[in-house]
C-alpha cells in the first residue's frame, strides 16, 4: 500500500482518538477510518499495525477494558502544558505543520518568535512522533510563491519595527525607494498594517503629506526611524486593504467583462479569481466572467497572461489600455522580425497535462 495512504489513515486515527475521550475500539476506528468504496483492503488487522506503529513512534495510546471491549485512548498527560493553551493536540500538530509555508515567507516579522513556539512544542514530542508528523506534508503540502530574490538585508529589523509602530501608533520616518519614479523619497507615515499578499509584504500607511493611505513594498524601505510622536488611529479601516485588486492594489473598483475563449472555458469555470467574481457560459461555449476590481496594473496583468484566449469586453479604456499594451510588446520583437504569421504549439495550450496556463497569474 503507497505511503502516503498509510500516514492518512493513521493521522486519521490520531485525530478520532484526539476527539474522542472515552476511547474507541478496533471496530470503532475501522469505520472511521476505512473508505468502502476506495479502500477495501483495510481490515482490523490494519488497524492492528496501524496502532502499534504510532506508539512504536512514541505516541503515548492507552487501553481500557469496558463492557467486554478494548477501548484506545490518547493519553494527554504529556501534553499537559500545551493544552492549557485550549489547543487540542491535532490543532497543535495543524500549526506545527504549518511551519513549512510560514517559513518560507521570508521577511516575516513574527519568523523568529514561530520558530521559537515551535521549538517548545519539539520538547514535548519524541523523535519518533515528529518523524510522523513531519511525513505529513507528503499527503497535504504547499507550493510558496515565487523563489529566492535578493533581500534586504535589513528586512527582518525593519519588519519587527513597522509591527511595533503599528501597535503603538508610532510615526515613522522612512526612506523609501519608488520603482515607479526610480528614486529615494523620505516618507513620514502612520503605519497600520502589515499585509502578506502576491509573494510579498506591505506596509499599509496614511501618508500627511498626500491626506491618504498608500501601500509601501517593505523590501523597498531603505532606512526606517520609529519616531517618539504617536498619531491617532482611524475609526475604521478596511479589513481587506487589498480587496478590490486581483494583488496587491487599491482603488475604486469599476465594473469588468471579459470572455475567455472556449478552449480554456473548463479551466475558467474551475476557478474563482475575486470575491465579486460572475461566471457564465455563453451558447458558443466560451466563458463570460464579470469582476468588480478596481483598474490596476495587477488587473491587466491578469488579462495579459492568457494572451489570444481572453476579450475584454467592458469597459472600453481598459480594452484599449490593453490593446496598446500588447502593441508595445510586439515591438519588442521588431516589426520585421517574421513573427506576424507565427503560430504556437497546442502543447502550449495544453491545459489537461499542465493543469494552468504557463503564462497565467
Amino acid at each position: 500500500m503507497p505511503r502516503n495512504a498509510v500516514v492518512i489513515r493513521q493521522w486519521k486515527i490520531l485525530r478520532e482518538l484526539d476527539a474522542k475521550h472515552h476511547g474507541l475500539t478496533v471496530a470503532q476506528l475501522l469505520d472511521a477510518t476505512r473508505d468502502e468504496e476506495f479502500d477495501r483492503s483495510v481490515v482490523r488487522r490494519t488497524i492492528y499495525r496501524d496502532i502499534s506503529a504510532l506508539t512504536e513512534a512514541g505516541f503515548p495510546l492507552t487501553t481500557e477494558e469496558r463492557d467486554g471491549h478494548t477501548y484506545y485512548k490518547l493519553d494527554r498527560a504529556p501534553f499537559a502544558r500545551l493544552a492549557q493553551t485550549g489547543f487540542s493536540f491535532s490543532e497543535l500538530c495543524a500549526l506545527y505543520l504549518s511551519r513549512r509555508v510560514v517559513e518560507s515567507l521570508t521577511g516575516l516579522p513574527f519568523q523568529t518568535a514561530l520558530k521559537d513556539a515551535f521549538a517548545k512544542f519539539e520538547l514535548v514530542i519524541s523523535p519518533g512522533m515528529r518523524k510522523f508528523i513531519e511525513e505529513l506534508p507528503l499527503v497535504v503540502s504547499a507550493k510558496p510563491m515565487g523563489g529566492k530574490v535578493p533581500r534586504n538585508p535589513r528586512v527582518q529589523e525593519i519588519g519587527d519595527e513597522l509591527v511595533q509602530a503599528a501597535l503603538h501608533h508610532r510615526v515613522v520616518d522612512m526612506i523609501y525607494h519608488s520603482a515607479s519614479h526610480r528614486r529615494k523619497k523620505r516618507y513620514l507615515v502612520h503605519p497600520l498594517r502589515i499585509v502578506y499578499a502576491q509573494g510579498a509584504f506591505y506596509l499599509y500607511a496614511f501618508v500627511p503629506e498626500y491626506g491618504q493611505i498608500r501601500t509601501f513594498a517593505t523590501q523597498r524601505i531603505k532606512a526606517l526611524t520609529v519616531r517618539e510622536e504617536t498619531f491617532v488611529r482611524p475609526a475604521a479601516i478596511s479589513d481587506d486593504p487589498f480587496g478590490a485588486s486581483l494583488g496587491a492594489g487599491q482603488g475604486q473598483p469599476i465594473h469588468v467583462v471579459v470572455r475567455f475563449d472556449p478552449e480554456i472555458a473548463e479551466y475558467v469555470k474551475e476557478r474563482q479569481y475575486h470575491s465579486t467574481q460572475r461566471t457564465s457560459v455563453e451558447r458558443d461555449g466560451s466563458v463570460r466572467v464579470e469582476l468588480d476590481v478596481c483598474n490596476d496594473a495587477w488587473l491587466k496583468s491578469w488579462i495579459l497572461g492568457f494572451g489570444h484566449l481572453i476579450q475584454v469586453m467592458e469597459p472600453d479604456d481598459l480594452a484599449q489600455d490593453v490593446v496598446a499594451e500588447l502593441r508595445r510588446a510586439k515591438r519588442q520583437y521588431g516589426e520585421s522580425a517574421g513573427y506576424e504569421d507565427a503560430t504556437v504549439s497546442p502543447a502550449f495550450f495544453d491545459l489537461s497535462t499542465q493543469g494552468h496556463l504557463p503564462f497565467s497569474s
